[in-house]
This record gives C-alpha cells, sequence and structure tokens, in this order.
C-alpha cells in the first residue's frame, strides 16, 4: 500500500478516536487536496463544528494549513515506512541461510517484474559449485522455461502467454525449441503442484527447484534453490529439495 485509505483509518475501532480522525483528514487530503471544511466535514462523517475544531488544532500542529480561499492543504502525508513487498522480502531473507547450509545449495528468492521474474535476494553455500546467477539477474518471459519461470508464468497474474519462441532443456546442457502445447502442460502442472523443478541441468552446470510463495492468495515471489553438477557426489532427490523449501516456508 502506497498510501493510506481515509475510509479505512475511520473505520478503525480506537480508545482515541480524534488522533485515527485527524490521520483520516490527512489521508484524505493526501488524495485529494484542496477540500473546504464542509467537504472534509462530510468526508469523515463529523458535524461541521467538531471538524473545525480537529482542523484547527491540526493547524496548530503544522500537519495542514488553510488558503485564502478557505480550503485546506495537508502539509504533511501518510506514507508507510517500507511496502509491503519489501516487508515480506525481509520475512524471505530470515529462512535463505538456513536453507543454504542444510542443502548445500544457492538460494534464490524471485520477484516479478514486468519483463520477467528477478533475482532479488541470493544466499550461497560454502564449498558449492559457483552459481552464475547473481542478484539483480531477470529471467526475462518469452526466453527459458525453466523451473522459475514456469511458476512465474503459474501465478503472476501479469505474466503474459507463453511465447512459442520458448526453449526448455532436453539433456544435460542441451536445449530446444519448447512445443507451445508442452509449456502449457507444465504450467498446468506447476499451478496444481504449486512447484516445479528442472530435470536437466543447464549451460552453467545448474539445475533449480522452486516453490511458489503465496500470501493470502497473493503471488509474492519464487523461492529456488540452485543445485551444481557435481561427478562424485550422490545427488539428493528432487522431492527432497522442495520438501525443505516448503518446511522453512511454513516458519515465515
Amino acid at each position: 500500500m502506497e498510501q493510506f485509505d481515509f475510509q479505512s483509518l475511520l473505520g478503525v475501532h480506537s480508545t482515541s478516536p480524534a488522533f485515527t480522525r485527524g490521520m483520516a483528514v490527512l489521508a484524505l487530503l493526501d488524495s485529494k487536496p484542496r477540500q473546504t471544511l464542509d467537504e472534509i466535514a462530510r468526508a469523515v462523517k463529523l458535524p461541521k463544528a467538531s471538524a473545525f475544531r480537529l482542523l484547527e488544532s491540526m493547524q496548530q500542529a503544522g500537519l495542514v494549513r488553510k488558503t485564502p480561499a478557505k480550503q485546506y492543504v495537508p502539509l504533511w502525508v501518510l506514507r508507510p515506512a517500507t511496502n509491503e513487498r519489501v516487508l515480506y522480502r525481509d520475512r524471505i531473507r530470515g529462512i535463505l541461510s538456513e536453507l543454504a547450509t542444510q542443502t548445500g545449495c544457492t538460494a534464490e528468492w524471485y520477484e516479478s517484474e514486468s519483463s520477467g521474474l528477478k533475482l532479488v535476494v541470493q544466499q550461497r553455500s560454502e564449498g558449492e559449485l559457483q552459481v552464475s546467477a547473481r542478484p539483480g539477474y531477470i529471467r526475462l518471459w518469452g526466453e527459458e522455461m525453466d523451473a522459475v519461470a514456469c511458476l512465474g508464468y503459474a501465478f503472476d497474474v501479469a505474466a503474459p502467454q507463453p511465447a512459442k519462441t520458448l526453449r526448455a532443456y532436453e539433456a544435460n546442457g542441451r536445449k530446444r525449441p519448447l512445443l507451445l502445447k508442452r509449456a502449457l502442460e507444465r504450467i498446468a502442472k506447476a499451478r496444481t503442484d504449486s512447484h516445479a523443478w528442472d530435470a536437466f541441468y543447464n549451460t552453467n552446470g545448474v539445475r533449480r527447484f522452486a516453490v511458489a510463495v503465496m500470501d493470502n492468495q497473493t503471488f509474492r515471489g519464487v523461492l529456488a534453490l540452485a543445485e551444481g553438477f557435481h561427478f562424485l557426489e550422490k545427488k539428493s532427490s528432487p522431492e527432497f529439495f522442495i520438501q525443505k523449501i516448503t518446511k522453512a516456508l511454513s516458519k515465515i
């Protein structure tokens, strides 16, 4: 939420109603500056005399100003210290280190952008093969259909329709065009499962296991584990990584 809704503030049950009304007036003037006493009184559902006293107090506090045309303008505005996306990102950040340590993989957090899914936060584990993607990297729509992109198509309401030019790995390090029908099947399965994983390693020797993160039916992003290819070590099953991610998410 980038600004407060004055109607929501009016609905707050408070032991200090004057404070709540004052906040509602600031929110009202933020959405529509230069309002008269009559307009403000009607909007915040106060008698005109009560609204006048409230505005007088707010003027004395330096919160609003009355113009020569007898309209009120805000001198301060209400804004959250940070937005919901950043708040949720901080919650995710708290579990990335644990995931990286438990799995030996790089833990990654992706958020939706208009052009694709952006890698925002990353936590590496010591001793693993290096993952080339760095925070700021964007998995562009219409290019590669990997586990992360598949979940983006499945859950991001702003995602475009899959392009006929999508490509996917059919073997380790081997990428080929993906039929649109097959792409839609993968997206439908990801939407049902809420997770996806790469069956093959990409040309950088990395594959990903990913879970779509929902918060009150709102798609927040994709939490993924990036596993580097190992010649000698026994690899864990995809279900192992998905379970680790799901368990970590249950803690936030």
